[in-house]
């Protein structure tokens, strides 16, 4: 039977693979081939990638009370988001069923840490990027660049995790939102706090330096390198805008 015949696809994602007439033809295809496909993203590759992995429970009979069917149920969508692989599609699916046989049942939205109010700068910085992976960090910081020098370029970031500059440029995009979201925003209150006694009045402009030496003599040790930190919170929070190189301002606001 073709892929269309056996997967619960919608229309859409059908219609791209009807070139392969088996599904065992569309499972020795390489991601990178799938994705080579005209109209064929990394969004209907998810789904694709999802739509085997149930064909395969399907066909080997596995009870729905069986863990891997509640594992696939309790997946985020970020799991099956990941990058496209150069491998099989075949390879990709046998290890997404060696995931879920070992997916923790009780997972749940990554939670965000709320700094304590006697926290340590060190416990401050983790805590802000604790609603992003590791990989979303890492291309953060890179990003924003440590104090006194600008951040990375998207190509040179793309370079480091051979991947294209636009993807680098949606994971940015994507991390941005949720440290900009109504929630992460507000268990951080404390924290920017200490970002507008800094500033002492509305309309005061600081240095990136300046804000670091703030925070040294505000919050205890152990302290951390601060660049990307700073940088992506004033961006991300109201009131605060960039006046100059490496330079903010509080509005007051």
């Amino acid at each position: 039977m073709s892929p269309p015949d056996v997967l619960a696809l919608d229309t859409r994602a059908s219609r791209r693979l009807r070139r392969w007439d088996t599904l065992e033809e569309l499972l020795a295809a390489s991601e990178m081939e799938l994705l080579a496909i005209r109209g064929l993203g990394e969004k209907t590759l998810s789904e694709i990638r999802r739509g085997v992995v149930e064909y395969v429970l399907r066909e080997l009979l596995i009870p729905r009370s069986h863990r891997q069917w509640r594992a696939l149920a309790a997946t985020e969508e970020t799991v099956w988001e990941v990058e496209p692989q150069a491998r099989t599609l075949a390879e990709v699916v046998a290890e997404y069923l060696e995931l879920l046989g070992r997916y923790p049942l009780r997972k749940r939205r990554r939670q965000v840490t709320k700094p304590k109010r006697s926290a340590s700068l060190a416990q401050i910085v983790r805590s802000y990027f604790s609603p992003l992976n590791q990989r979303e960090r890492r291309i953060l910081a890179m990003r924003c660049g440590p104090l006194r020098r600008d951040g990375m370029t998207l190509g040179e970031i793309a370079r480091e995790f051979d991947l294209s500059r636009e993807r680098i440029r949606q994971i940015i995009v994507r991390s941005n939102e949720r440290l900009s979201s109504v929630a992460v925003r507000e268990a951080r209150r404390p924290t920017v706090r200490v970002f507008r006694e800094a500033f002492a009045e509305p309309e005061a402009v600081l240095t990136e330096e300046e804000l670091d030496h703030s925070l040294r003599e505000r919050l205890r040790r152990p302290h951390a390198q601060t660049g990307p930190f700073i940088r992506s919170l004033l961006h991300c929070e109201d009131g605060f805008e960039t006046v100059g190189p490496r330079t903010w301002m509080w509005s007051g606001e």
